[in-house]
């Protein structure tokens, strides 16, 4: 089986040389969509990896520059990688490993930092059998990244399916789930594979009226991207959860906060198939602002302790 690594870069020259470097020695392909950038980063990666595959767009975000990168690449399976990150020393060859002969539609292994594991799965899935959607949705698990996965190619364009282009948060999520959603054979490898590289600032954001807005559109792309109705419930629930922890840590009110969302237009979730989360489900769409004091006091309780 052949591996495309697929990296969207925008104004990446300070960082890409280093996350290419712990690339190109395992991948069978890499594929650099420079997304309009400003500093030079298709030159960089040219002079330093002439074997690597660059394509040029003008700015479109990084589900266009994905996309782009998904037509262009011919492997088997597509790992996704950002441009100031990293995979671990053998990690795409373990990861073939993984897949074997038997060939999952869907890899999923780890994802670390210095800061821990990011979307564990170790415990609620094993590493020696294949799992399918309802499994998924049966164990609730959440994923906010499409990296640290592979994807079988022909999979994804028999689910003639994208990254959503023209949101800006939470497109891994969509598409991810979508994934998911459509009814592959899931395997969870026990391997490190992504290295997210946290730095100084990095997780700082601004969480103005625009933030709020960027993230409920993915709230609303959720149901025409992931046709299985109980899998789309959890992801939207997992959206409104994090719009209602941010509005709260922002001391916004419920009101301001369905107004400028739209939330009301999303209620009532559906609660057909859903395995877990039924009660908190029930209590988003009976009353936003009670559901919102709930969040309040738990998010309260994990701060302190």
């Amino acid at each position: 089986m052949r591996i495309s690594v697929i990296i969207p870069a925008y104004n990446a020259a300070d960082t890409i040389v280093p996350c290419l470097e712990s690339v190109v020695n395992g991948a069978d392909e890499v594929v650099v969509v420079d997304d309009g950038s400003t500093d030079g980063t298709a030159d960089v990666v040219r002079k330093a990896f002439p074997e690597v595959i660059v394509l040029q767009q003008q700015n479109q975000g990084v589900s266009a520059a994905r996309n782009a990168g998904m037509d262009a690449a011919t492997g088997d399976y597509f790992a996704f990688v950002d441009a100031d990150d990293r995979l671990f020393p053998n990690a795409l060859p373990e990861a073939a490993a993984c897949a074997g002969e038997t060939e999952p539609d869907l890899l999923v292994l780890r994802i670390l930092s210095d800061s821990g594991e990011h979307y564990p799965w170790r415990g609620r899935f094993r590493s020696v059998r294949d799992y399918d959607k309802t499994d998924i949705v049966e164990e609730g698990y959440m994923r906010g990244s499409a990296c640290g996965c592979l994807f079988k190619r022909d999979y994804i364009r028999r689910l003639s399916l994208r990254f959503p282009e023209g949101i800006s948060m939470a497109e891994d999520t969509l598409f991810f789930n979508a994934a998911v959603a459509g009814g592959g054979r899931i395997r969870f490898g026990e391997i490190p594979f992504y290295h997210v590289i946290e730095r100084p600032g990095s997780a700082s954001r601004n969480y103005d009226d625009a933030f709020f807005k960027r993230l409920s559109a993915a709230l609303f792309r959720a149901p025409e991207m992931i046709p299985d109705e109980a899998l789309c419930t959890q992801i939207r629930m997992s959206i409104i959860l994090s719009i209602t922890s941010h509005a709260i840590q922002q001391h916004r009110s419920p009101k301001w906060t369905r107004e400028i969302t739209g939330l009301d237009q999303a209620r009532p979730l559906p609660l057909h198939g859903l395995k877990k989360g039924r009660m908190t489900v029930r209590l988003l769409n009976a009353s936003y602002p009670l559901f919102y004091r709930i969040v309040q006091i738990k998010d309260s309780l994990k701060a302190h302790g």
